[in-house]
């Protein structure tokens, strides 16, 4: 996804995380200083179950690479095994993205 569409990113993901009980977190990070090389930081978050202490039920976290303007990654954590419902929400943020020029890779887990 490229650094430009990031704007419409966060309202998406508020969007999708209130239809599926999950609390949006997170934003864009500006360089403290600006770089040739580098470049601000996407760092958006979809949680449910969140815990002051003891970490989260499920998160879906969107993060770029700092040193493109078109790589951003998709992690999804969980407090265990991913349930059939917690890969049909991963299924449908990919979904959710596709408007975005996002294209995700298959990765075996």
């Amino acid at each position: 996804m490229d650094n430009a569409n990031w704007g419409r990113l966060g309202p998406l993901m508020r969007t999708f995380g209130a239809r599926h009980n999950m609390q949006f977190h997170g934003g864009i990070e500006p360089l403290a200083q600006p770089s040739a090389h580098l470049h601000d930081q996407l760092n958006y978050a979809l949680i449910r179950g969140l815990h002051q202490f003891g970490g989260d039920d499920f998160d879906l976290w969107l993060v770029s690479d700092p040193s493109t303007t078109r790589n951003v990654f998709l992690n999804v954590l969980s407090r265990n095994v991913l349930s059939a419902n917690e890969r049909k929400t991963e299924g449908a943020l990919l979904q959710a993205l596709q408007p975005l020029e996002c294209s995700a890779p298959k990765q075996d887990r």
